[in-house]
Protein backbone atom coordinates (compact mmCIF):
# COMPACT_ATOMS: atom_id res chain seq x y z
CA UNK A 1 0.00 0.00 0.00
CA UNK A 2 2.78 2.42 0.92
CA UNK A 3 4.61 1.65 -2.31
CA UNK A 4 1.64 2.38 -4.54
CA UNK A 5 0.84 5.58 -2.65
CA UNK A 6 4.45 6.74 -2.77
CA UNK A 7 4.72 6.19 -6.50
CA UNK A 8 1.46 7.97 -7.24
CA UNK A 9 1.91 10.77 -4.71
CA UNK A 10 5.59 11.70 -4.17
CA UNK A 11 4.46 14.27 -1.60
CA UNK A 12 3.66 11.51 0.92
CA UNK A 13 7.31 11.06 2.05
CA UNK A 14 7.42 14.79 2.91
CA UNK A 15 4.06 14.81 4.69
CA UNK A 16 5.06 12.01 7.10
CA UNK A 17 7.97 13.81 8.84
CA UNK A 18 6.04 17.08 8.66
CA UNK A 19 3.18 15.46 10.60
CA UNK A 20 5.66 14.17 13.20
CA UNK A 21 7.20 17.64 13.55
CA UNK A 22 3.79 19.30 14.01
CA UNK A 23 2.67 16.77 16.63
CA UNK A 24 5.90 17.10 18.57
CA UNK A 25 5.70 20.91 18.58
CA UNK A 26 2.10 20.60 19.85
CA UNK A 27 3.21 18.27 22.67
CA UNK A 28 6.02 20.67 23.61
CA UNK A 29 3.46 23.46 24.09
CA UNK A 30 1.31 21.37 26.44
CA UNK A 31 1.57 21.14 30.23
CA UNK A 32 3.06 17.63 29.96
CA UNK A 33 6.50 19.00 29.11
CA UNK A 34 6.71 20.77 32.46
CA UNK A 35 5.53 17.83 34.58
CA UNK A 36 7.56 15.16 32.74
CA UNK A 37 10.44 17.24 31.43
CA UNK A 38 13.23 14.64 31.40
CA UNK A 39 11.22 11.74 29.95
CA UNK A 40 9.42 13.79 27.28
CA UNK A 41 12.60 15.63 26.25
CA UNK A 42 14.33 12.32 25.61
CA UNK A 43 11.36 10.99 23.60
CA UNK A 44 11.04 14.25 21.62
CA UNK A 45 14.74 14.21 20.73
CA UNK A 46 14.56 10.58 19.53
CA UNK A 47 11.44 11.29 17.44
CA UNK A 48 12.91 14.43 15.85
CA UNK A 49 16.40 13.09 15.13
CA UNK A 50 15.69 9.42 14.47
CA UNK A 51 12.03 8.56 13.91
CA UNK A 52 11.19 11.36 11.44
CA UNK A 53 14.26 10.78 9.19
CA UNK A 54 13.76 6.99 9.35
CA UNK A 55 10.07 7.18 8.37
CA UNK A 56 10.97 9.59 5.55
CA UNK A 57 13.69 7.24 4.29
CA UNK A 58 11.38 4.20 4.30
CA UNK A 59 8.74 6.09 2.29
CA UNK A 60 11.09 7.56 -0.33
CA UNK A 61 12.80 4.28 -1.24
CA UNK A 62 10.32 3.52 -4.05
CA UNK A 63 10.19 7.10 -5.37
CA UNK A 64 12.54 9.19 -7.49
CA UNK A 65 13.37 11.45 -4.53
CA UNK A 66 17.14 11.41 -3.85
CA UNK A 67 18.03 9.55 -0.65
CA UNK A 68 20.46 12.30 0.32
CA UNK A 69 17.41 14.47 1.15
CA UNK A 70 17.21 12.56 4.44
CA UNK A 71 19.96 14.92 5.64
CA UNK A 72 17.79 18.10 5.49
CA UNK A 73 15.04 16.25 7.42
CA UNK A 74 17.62 15.45 10.09
CA UNK A 75 18.74 19.08 10.07
CA UNK A 76 15.17 20.33 10.51
CA UNK A 77 14.78 17.93 13.44
CA UNK A 78 17.86 19.40 15.13
CA UNK A 79 16.59 22.94 14.54
CA UNK A 80 13.14 22.20 16.01
CA UNK A 81 14.67 20.41 19.00
CA UNK A 82 16.93 23.40 19.67
CA UNK A 83 13.90 25.70 19.72
CA UNK A 84 11.42 23.70 21.81
CA UNK A 85 13.43 21.63 24.32
CA UNK A 86 13.93 23.03 27.83
CA UNK A 87 17.46 23.69 29.00
CA UNK A 88 17.47 20.71 31.37
CA UNK A 89 16.42 18.23 28.65
CA UNK A 90 19.09 18.82 26.00
CA UNK A 91 21.61 16.12 26.91
CA UNK A 92 20.87 13.88 23.91
CA UNK A 93 20.51 16.89 21.60
CA UNK A 94 23.88 18.31 22.64
CA UNK A 95 25.42 14.88 22.13
CA UNK A 96 23.99 14.75 18.58
CA UNK A 97 25.23 18.26 17.81
CA UNK A 98 28.72 17.49 19.09
CA UNK A 99 29.30 14.09 17.51
CA UNK A 100 26.63 13.19 14.94
CA UNK A 101 26.12 16.52 13.12
CA UNK A 102 29.81 17.02 12.18
CA UNK A 103 29.91 13.46 10.80
CA UNK A 104 26.76 14.11 8.74
CA UNK A 105 28.24 17.35 7.35
CA UNK A 106 31.48 15.54 6.45
CA UNK A 107 29.51 12.74 4.78
CA UNK A 108 27.51 15.23 2.66
CA UNK A 109 30.66 17.13 1.61
CA UNK A 110 32.47 13.91 0.61
CA UNK A 111 29.35 12.58 -1.13
CA UNK A 112 28.94 15.72 -3.28
CA UNK A 113 32.67 15.81 -4.08
CA UNK A 114 32.68 12.17 -5.20
CA UNK A 115 29.53 12.70 -7.28
CA UNK A 116 31.05 15.69 -9.09
CA UNK A 117 34.30 13.78 -9.65
CA UNK A 118 32.39 10.79 -11.02
CA UNK A 119 30.33 12.99 -13.34
CA UNK A 120 33.40 14.77 -14.70
CA UNK A 121 35.09 11.41 -15.32
CA UNK A 122 31.97 10.22 -17.15
CA UNK A 123 31.98 13.36 -19.33
CA UNK A 124 35.60 12.75 -20.22
CA UNK A 125 34.93 9.15 -21.20
CA UNK A 126 31.90 9.95 -23.32
CA UNK A 127 33.19 13.08 -25.04
CA UNK A 128 36.37 14.41 -26.55
CA UNK A 129 35.53 17.80 -25.07
CA UNK A 130 36.64 19.17 -21.74
CA UNK A 131 33.62 18.99 -19.39
CA UNK A 132 32.52 22.41 -18.10
CA UNK A 133 31.81 22.89 -14.42
CA UNK A 134 28.22 24.12 -14.77
CA UNK A 135 27.10 21.12 -16.86
CA UNK A 136 28.75 18.64 -14.49
CA UNK A 137 27.29 20.35 -11.41
CA UNK A 138 23.81 20.45 -12.96
CA UNK A 139 23.91 16.70 -13.59
CA UNK A 140 25.05 15.98 -10.02
CA UNK A 141 22.42 18.27 -8.47
CA UNK A 142 19.63 16.57 -10.44
CA UNK A 143 20.64 13.27 -8.85
CA UNK A 144 20.92 14.69 -5.33
CA UNK A 145 18.27 17.38 -4.95
CA UNK A 146 14.54 17.82 -5.61
CA UNK A 147 13.37 19.59 -8.82
CA UNK A 148 13.79 23.38 -8.84
CA UNK A 149 16.05 23.19 -5.79
CA UNK A 150 18.72 21.48 -7.91
CA UNK A 151 18.75 24.30 -10.49
CA UNK A 152 18.96 27.04 -7.84
CA UNK A 153 21.76 25.29 -5.97
CA UNK A 154 23.71 24.61 -9.19
CA UNK A 155 23.40 28.25 -10.24
CA UNK A 156 24.55 29.63 -6.86
CA UNK A 157 27.51 27.23 -6.72
CA UNK A 158 28.45 28.12 -10.31
CA UNK A 159 28.36 31.84 -9.52
CA UNK A 160 30.79 31.19 -6.66
CA UNK A 161 33.00 29.02 -8.90
CA UNK A 162 33.19 31.41 -11.86
CA UNK A 163 33.70 34.43 -9.58
CA UNK A 164 36.60 33.15 -7.48
CA UNK A 165 38.03 30.30 -9.57
CA UNK A 166 37.89 29.55 -13.34
CA UNK A 167 40.78 31.88 -14.22
CA UNK A 168 42.76 29.52 -16.42
CA UNK A 169 41.66 29.37 -20.05
CA UNK A 170 42.02 26.40 -22.37
CA UNK A 171 42.53 25.74 -26.05
CA UNK A 172 39.31 24.96 -27.89
CA UNK A 173 38.91 22.02 -30.25
CA UNK A 174 37.76 22.28 -33.86
CA UNK A 175 34.15 21.56 -32.85
CA UNK A 176 33.96 24.21 -30.09
CA UNK A 177 32.95 27.75 -31.00
CA UNK A 178 33.10 31.06 -29.13
CA UNK A 179 30.41 33.74 -29.30
CA UNK A 180 31.66 36.52 -27.02
CA UNK A 181 34.33 38.23 -29.15
CA UNK A 182 32.02 40.21 -31.43
CA UNK A 183 28.94 40.14 -29.21
CA UNK A 184 27.75 43.27 -27.40
CA UNK A 185 26.75 41.32 -24.29
CA UNK A 186 30.26 41.31 -22.80
CA UNK A 187 30.57 45.08 -23.26
CA UNK A 188 27.13 45.80 -21.79
CA UNK A 189 27.72 43.54 -18.78
CA UNK A 190 31.13 45.12 -18.19
CA UNK A 191 29.70 48.65 -18.31
CA UNK A 192 26.79 47.72 -16.06
CA UNK A 193 29.16 46.07 -13.57
CA UNK A 194 31.34 49.20 -13.46
CA UNK A 195 28.32 51.50 -12.95
CA UNK A 196 26.92 49.19 -10.26
CA UNK A 197 30.15 49.31 -8.25
CA UNK A 198 30.32 53.13 -8.44
CA UNK A 199 26.66 53.55 -7.51
CA UNK A 200 26.98 51.08 -4.63
CA UNK A 201 29.72 53.19 -3.08
CA UNK A 202 27.82 56.48 -3.56
CA UNK A 203 24.45 55.13 -2.33
CA UNK A 204 26.12 53.60 0.73
CA UNK A 205 27.57 56.98 1.72
CA UNK A 206 24.22 58.73 1.23
CA UNK A 207 22.17 56.15 3.15
CA UNK A 208 24.66 55.85 5.99
CA UNK A 209 23.55 59.19 7.41
CA UNK A 210 19.92 57.99 7.48
CA UNK A 211 20.24 54.31 8.47
CA UNK A 212 23.47 52.38 8.77
CA UNK A 213 21.60 49.05 8.71
CA UNK A 214 19.71 49.82 5.46
CA UNK A 215 22.92 51.12 3.90
CA UNK A 216 24.76 47.87 4.61
CA UNK A 217 21.84 45.67 3.52
CA UNK A 218 21.65 47.40 0.11
CA UNK A 219 25.43 47.34 -0.19
CA UNK A 220 25.58 43.58 0.43
CA UNK A 221 22.81 42.99 -2.13
CA UNK A 222 24.65 45.17 -4.67
CA UNK A 223 27.96 43.38 -4.05
CA UNK A 224 26.30 39.99 -4.54
CA UNK A 225 24.69 41.27 -7.76
CA UNK A 226 28.15 42.37 -8.89
CA UNK A 227 29.47 38.87 -8.18
CA UNK A 228 26.65 37.42 -10.30
CA UNK A 229 27.41 39.75 -13.22
CA UNK A 230 31.13 39.03 -12.97
CA UNK A 231 30.50 35.26 -12.92
CA UNK A 232 28.21 35.47 -15.95
CA UNK A 233 30.76 37.64 -17.76
CA UNK A 234 33.49 35.04 -17.18
CA UNK A 235 31.21 32.15 -18.10
CA UNK A 236 30.66 33.62 -21.59
CA UNK A 237 34.31 32.86 -22.37
CA UNK A 238 34.45 29.47 -20.70
CA UNK A 239 31.26 27.79 -21.98
CA UNK A 240 31.62 27.51 -25.78
CA UNK A 241 29.01 26.17 -28.17
CA UNK A 242 29.84 22.53 -28.93
CA UNK A 243 29.07 20.46 -32.04
CA UNK A 244 28.96 17.05 -30.37
CA UNK A 245 28.68 13.57 -31.79
CA UNK A 246 24.88 13.32 -31.56
CA UNK A 247 23.74 16.78 -30.53
CA UNK A 248 24.43 20.49 -30.79
CA UNK A 249 25.10 22.04 -27.38
CA UNK A 250 24.09 25.69 -27.47
CA UNK A 251 25.33 27.69 -24.49
CA UNK A 252 25.35 31.36 -23.58
CA UNK A 253 27.37 31.53 -20.39
CA UNK A 254 25.09 30.91 -17.41
CA UNK A 255 22.26 32.69 -19.24
CA UNK A 256 21.07 29.84 -21.45
CA UNK A 257 21.70 26.18 -22.19
CA UNK A 258 20.18 23.56 -24.50
CA UNK A 259 21.18 20.33 -26.22
CA UNK A 260 19.57 19.82 -29.65
CA UNK A 261 19.80 16.37 -31.28
CA UNK A 262 20.87 16.71 -34.92
CA UNK A 263 17.81 14.80 -36.13
CA UNK A 264 15.62 17.62 -34.77
CA UNK A 265 17.36 20.34 -36.81
CA UNK A 266 15.43 21.37 -39.92
CA UNK A 267 17.80 24.04 -41.28
CA UNK A 268 20.74 26.25 -40.38
CA UNK A 269 21.03 29.72 -41.95
CA UNK A 270 23.79 32.32 -41.74
CA UNK A 271 21.80 35.52 -41.49
CA UNK A 272 21.58 38.75 -39.50
CA UNK A 273 18.08 39.62 -40.71
CA UNK A 274 15.66 41.32 -38.38
CA UNK A 275 13.46 38.88 -36.50
CA UNK A 276 10.34 39.12 -34.36
CA UNK A 277 10.89 37.16 -31.18
CA UNK A 278 7.84 35.47 -29.67
CA UNK A 279 6.94 32.31 -27.74
CA UNK A 280 8.52 29.93 -30.26
CA UNK A 281 11.12 32.24 -31.81
CA UNK A 282 13.91 32.92 -29.35
CA UNK A 283 17.29 34.58 -29.12
CA UNK A 284 19.94 32.61 -27.24
CA UNK A 285 21.00 35.86 -25.58
CA UNK A 286 18.56 37.36 -23.03
CA UNK A 287 19.27 40.79 -24.52
CA UNK A 288 17.44 39.75 -27.73
CA UNK A 289 17.29 42.69 -30.17
CA UNK A 290 20.07 44.49 -28.26
CA UNK A 291 22.46 41.67 -29.05
CA UNK A 292 23.36 40.76 -32.62
CA UNK A 293 22.93 37.36 -34.26
CA UNK A 294 24.42 35.80 -37.39
CA UNK A 295 23.03 32.25 -37.21
CA UNK A 296 19.39 31.16 -37.33
CA UNK A 297 18.50 27.58 -36.47
CA UNK A 298 15.09 26.14 -37.30
CA UNK A 299 13.88 22.89 -35.73
CA UNK A 300 11.33 20.33 -36.86
CA UNK A 301 9.36 20.58 -33.61
CA UNK A 302 9.39 22.37 -30.26
CA UNK A 303 12.44 22.17 -28.03
CA UNK A 304 13.33 23.46 -24.56
CA UNK A 305 15.79 26.20 -23.59
CA UNK A 306 17.02 26.33 -19.99
CA UNK A 307 17.73 29.78 -18.57
CA UNK A 308 18.91 31.23 -15.27
CA UNK A 309 17.95 29.19 -12.20
CA UNK A 310 16.46 26.43 -14.35
CA UNK A 311 13.71 28.49 -16.01
CA UNK A 312 12.37 26.64 -19.08
CA UNK A 313 11.19 28.17 -22.36
CA UNK A 314 9.94 26.52 -25.56
CA UNK A 315 11.30 27.40 -28.99
CA UNK A 316 11.27 26.16 -32.56
CA UNK A 317 13.47 28.84 -34.11
CA UNK A 318 16.51 30.24 -32.32
CA UNK A 319 18.95 32.98 -33.30
CA UNK A 320 22.44 33.42 -31.88
CA UNK A 321 25.91 34.76 -32.59
CA UNK A 322 28.97 32.65 -33.46
CA UNK A 323 32.38 34.27 -33.96
CA UNK A 324 33.44 31.80 -36.70
CA UNK A 325 30.06 31.30 -38.31
CA UNK A 326 31.22 29.65 -41.56
CA UNK A 327 33.21 26.98 -39.71
CA UNK A 328 30.27 26.44 -37.38
CA UNK A 329 27.84 26.01 -40.28
CA UNK A 330 30.18 23.54 -41.96
CA UNK A 331 30.54 21.45 -38.76
CA UNK A 332 26.78 21.32 -38.21
CA UNK A 333 26.05 20.58 -41.88
CA UNK A 334 28.41 17.61 -41.78
CA UNK A 335 26.50 16.18 -38.83
CA UNK A 336 23.16 16.77 -40.58
CA UNK A 337 24.42 14.99 -43.66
Amino acid sequence: MVRSISKGYPIIPFLAPLTIFVLIVAVSKSSLITSHSQELSLAITIDLLLTAPLVYFLLLRTTSIPKITVVPIFGVGILIASLILPSDGRFLLDLAKTWVLPLVELFVAVFIFLKIRKTVALFRRESVHEPDFYSALNKVCKELLPPRVDAIFAMEMSIFYYTFFAWKGRKLTSTEFTYHRESSTSILLGVFLFVLLIETFVVHLLLQNWSNLVAWILTIISIYTAFQLFAILKSLRRRPVIVGEKALFLKYGLFADTAIPFNKIKSIELSSRTMTFDKLTRHLSPLKETDSHNVILELKDDHELTGLYGMKRKFRTIAFHIDEKECFQEAVTLKLA
